[in-house]
């Protein structure tokens, strides 16, 4: 587990406004050798590892290839929102505002249940 403890430290640029910083941000801004630029978001890679990343886009295309290769060996794979299948990208389309992933089949489908919902209620 990431150590998420807060270490009093006022004086440091990042510090809240209670002038505590959490223990990783002090040790991505030293290892950056200056204050993390605002929006910055850190990466918790398994136990030791952090990823300074530059905002949270960044932070969520890391966080989708981690899950990618933790599931299927393949950071390049996506998984269907409806079916819940990993596949390539190329098989998928984006649907969404977050930028979700799904197979034409199954976003047919999906609005098909929809229809069949809403045609049964109005009769």
């Amino acid at each position: 587990m990431v150590d998420r403890s807060h270490i009093h430290f006022p004086d440091h640029p990042n510090a809240n406004i209670g002038g505590k910083i959490r223990k990783y941000r002090l040790v991505a801004a030293t290892a950056l050798g200056k204050p993390l630029p605002p929006f910055t978001i850190i990466h918790h890679h398994g136990e030791d590892q952090i990823v300074i990343c530059e905002d949270a886009k960044y932070h969520e295309l890391l966080e989708r290839r981690e899950e990618a290769l933790i599931a299927v060996g393949d950071v390049h794979k996506r998984k269907c929102r409806f079916c819940q299948q990993w596949d390539d990208i190329i098989n998928l389309i984006i649907y969404g505002r977050d930028g979700g992933f799904c197979h034409k089949n199954c976003i047919s489908k999906y609005w098909h249940h929809q229809w069949m919902k809403r045609k049964a209620r109005t009769g």
